[in-house]
């Protein structure tokens, strides 16, 4: 039998992996709740499946992933601020969308203005991992923006260089 992994340097190493920032929103039954997060993947081209792993301790989880549809905005690297506020860290986070500019998707869900890109899903399913929900949705909509991507790596915000 193996030794458990230390959760720091498991965190740690898989801090090295850059990845794009989203903000995943939804319309629930208290209003507009979104949060920011780093685990945002596309799973199958057809069907157009992704998912998105949502914090258990995230103020208004259960809200999120009871919703019937959910959105994902893709940050600009302009959106650093959105990212922070969405991640609970930020003046005025809330995870609520009643200052931030936004529209709707189809679904009803907020979408970010001036994100780079946006989707708007179907939840087909949603599964318990750890301290964190999987929710896997079905593409129905999507939007490209302008710009270039946030990224995270190693506990840290970064940028393209061009």
């Amino acid at each position: 039998m193996r030794d458990a992994l230390d959760p720091s340097a498991f965190r740690s190493a898989v801090g090295r992996l850059a990845s794009s920032v989203v903000v995943v929103a939804a319309r629930t039954t208290e209003g507009f709740r979104g949060l920011t997060a780093s685990s945002f993947t596309p799973v199958s081209w057809e069907p157009p499946l992704a998912l998105v792993c949502v914090d258990a301790f995230f103020r208004a989880h259960d809200l999120l992933v009871a919703a019937d549809a959910f959105a994902v905005s893709i940050l600009s690297d302009r959106q650093e601020f959105l990212a922070e506020r969405f991640a609970g860290r930020g003046p005025g986070s809330t995870g609520r969308f009643e200052d931030v500019p936004h529209d709707l998707a189809p679904s009803g869900a907020p979408v970010l203005r001036g994100a780079i890109a946006w989707l708007d899903f179907r939840r087909v399913v949603s599964y318990p991992a750890g301290d964190h929900t999987i929710l896997l949705g079905e593409a129905t909509a999507a939007q490209e923006g302008g710009g270039s991507p946030l990224l995270y790596h190693a506990g840290r915000y970064v940028r393209l260089s061009r």
